[in-house]
């Protein structure tokens, strides 16, 4: 297939619009989240009771970080779930030209064709809903042809009450995806980072759906519970515990020599503390490359999918690796 290339004037402005002037210390423009995404999310927030809580528009990229409880898990839902999105929206969409690579590698890797990918922690499934979500939205308005894409989406995180969001927004959206030509299988397990046995078992999911596959790791805001001290005072952080089992998914993803992003939050510094660690971890692999050095940060507007005429900054850094050829 051809190589397709998305020039930051063919983004359409129902995802980013470079006009809007919202006078801020962010830089001109503002993000939307792709139409049926936003739909979704406000159905979603309807049925569980969460549209009032969902108002709070003051910490949407930041505030809490989630957690395994259902209080926990419908806080961030309500409250950060846009500005993860729009966090991944940013890195993927690049219209700053910060990352230089991930508009095109997104569109390569999804112009048709077999992908699978790992989500983690998928949370109630932001990282990937937003990429599928834009991918259809950019067919819809024919900046991308429709070819067809089938997707199969492995998710892991350690909350119930997240993975079942995630089913539920992943099977309103599934019919609107496939309108335009993406057919997605999902499966969101359970999940835990600091265990081996639980590791492995994700990762032996994941390969059985492999074969004959483009794939892609996707790592999503985790900075905020790996970027913290296992106890006061001390400078071990959850990360150091996690080496283990990240090192597991990063050899899986360096020897079938699939793409990663991995996309984080740099506003509480939390990012600054998991990335050394990070790549030292990548630095060992020479089947995938990162694509840019350092950690770059972009911010932008975006425009609040919930609040009407509400809008807040969002702000993204990253890794991005691809396979050697």
């Amino acid at each position: 297939m051809a190589n397709l290339f998305l020039e930051t004037s063919d983004i359409p402005t129902s995802l980013w619009d470079p006009d809007i002037d919202l006078g801020d210390k962010t830089p001109k423009g503002a993000l939307s989240l792709p139409r049926r995404l936003a739909e979704a999310y406000r159905e979603t927030l309807e049925e569980l009771g969460l549209i009032q809580k969902a108002q709070d528009i003051a910490n949407r990229d930041d505030g809490c970080i989630g957690g395994i409880s259902e209080q926990e898990s419908h806080d961030h839902f309500a409250c950060n779930f846009s500005g993860s999105c729009g966090r991944t929206q940013l890195f993927y969409l690049d219209p700053h030209q910060t990352f230089k690579t991930t508009r095109n590698a997104v569109v390569e890797i999804f112009s048709g064709g077999h992908v699978t990918i790992l989500d983690i922690p998928s949370g109630a499934g932001s990282g990937t809903a937003t990429l599928l979500s834009m991918i259809a939205q950019l067919r819809e308005e024919r900046v991308l042809p429709r070819i067809d894409l089938e997707v199969k989406v492995l998710g892991g995180d350690i909350s119930s009450t997240s993975r079942n969001i995630a089913n539920s927004l992943f099977r309103r959206m599934s019919d609107d995806w496939l309108n335009y030509g993406i057919r997605v299988e999902h499966r969101f397990l359970d999940w835990d980072v600091l265990s081996d046995e639980s590791t492995g078992d994700l990762v032996e999911a994941w390969a059985e759906t492999f074969h004959g596959q483009a794939g892609l790791l996707l790592g999503n805001n985790f900075s905020g519970f790996l970027g913290q001290a296992i106890e006061a005072g001390s400078q071990r952080r959850w990360i150091d515990e996690a080496e283990s089992p990240l090192r597991q998914i990063l050899t899986t993803v360096a020897l079938k020599k699939f793409s990663t992003f991995w996309i984080e939050p740099p506003g509480k510094k939390l990012a600054d503390r998991i990335f050394p660690k990070l790549d030292s971890m990548i630095a060992r692999y020479t089947r995938v490359v990162r694509q840019f050095e350092g950690h770059p940060k972009s911010a932008a507007n975006l425009i609040d999918p919930i609040v009407v005429d509400g809008n807040f900054a969002v702000r993204t850094t990253g890794i991005h690796l691809a396979p050697t050829n």
